[in-house]
């Protein structure tokens, strides 16, 4: 699979319009093994910055975050499917031999 990579910004300063041909190559391995390092460090802090994170301040972002999708009327689209949902995993179970 071929990745691309986006260099406008020192393409812009050659060149007064950006063509189609002038902002995407190919990636080399070296690039895409850098880009690969980079990413995993931001995975690597931002898991640690949850790790970090106290219970508090984690319910109160949830909290922040369920009101939000209240706000925006996702609960009732949400719970439009739940009977779905709850049918399938019965169907689940029942398949599996599992009881609760």
């Amino acid at each position: 699979m071929s990745v691309l990579m986006s260099h406008a910004a020192s393409e812009a300063g050659t060149s007064g319009s950006m063509r189609s041909e002038s902002w995407a190559r190919m990636m080399t391995k070296d690039e895409a093994r850098q880009f690969t390092e980079r990413w995993r460090l931001v995975n690597e802090f931002v898991a640690e910055e949850v790790r970090r994170t106290p219970p508090e301040v984690k319910l109160r972002q949830l909290a922040v975050l369920y009101e939000a999708g209240r706000t925006l009327g996702w609960t009732e689209k949400l719970a439009a499917g739940e009977d779905e949902v709850r049918e399938r995993w019965r169907v689940l179970k029942e398949k599996l031999g599992v009881r609760i």
